[in-house]
């Protein structure tokens, strides 16, 4: 996903990350009001191409508005987003640990150890479940092929 898109961005002449990001701060609205600076964009943009945050809709339309509604970064955008929302495990994983990180970060200091471990034991369970669903359903493709 990261090279079509990339791609996509350099034909309408950003050159990079880094410049995707000074692009949306500089023409995009919702950017525009300083609520980040373009090297956090730069950073998360990064981390969303990876596949490791799931893509929030004000940066889709963002990248959209800034290729001038191209048609193929459209339509890559909305296929992923239809991919991350039809059962994929990988995406729903990343959502809950986000969540839990979250969650574990705004309460570290004023929870006990014992509530720590619960968190963890619990998303432990979760992880565990999910990824045992992920082996079954990979075990029956292949046994359809």
């Amino acid at each position: 996903m990261k090279e079509k898109i990339m791609t996509i961005m350099q034909e309408h002449g950003y050159s990079s990350q880094r410049a995707i990001a000074r692009a949306l701060h500089e023409k995009v609205e919702y950017y525009k009001d300083g609520k980040s600076s373009p090297r956090t964009t730069a950073v998360f943009l990064n981390q969303i191409l990876l596949g490791r945050r799931p893509m929030p809709s004000n940066l889709a339309e963002g990248l959209v508005e800034l290729c001038e509604g191209d048609e193929r970064l459209t339509s890559l955008l909305e296929h992923t987003e239809a991919s991350k929302t039809k059962g994929n495990v990988t995406y729903h994983l990343t959502e809950v640990l986000g969540q839990y990180y979250n969650q574990l970060k705004s309460h570290y200091v004023s929870i006990g150890d014992s509530e720590k471990l619960k968190l963890l034991t619990d998303f432990q369970s979760f992880v565990r479940s999910h990824t045992g669903l992920e082996a079954k359903v990979n075990e029956g493709a292949e046994q359809e092929s």
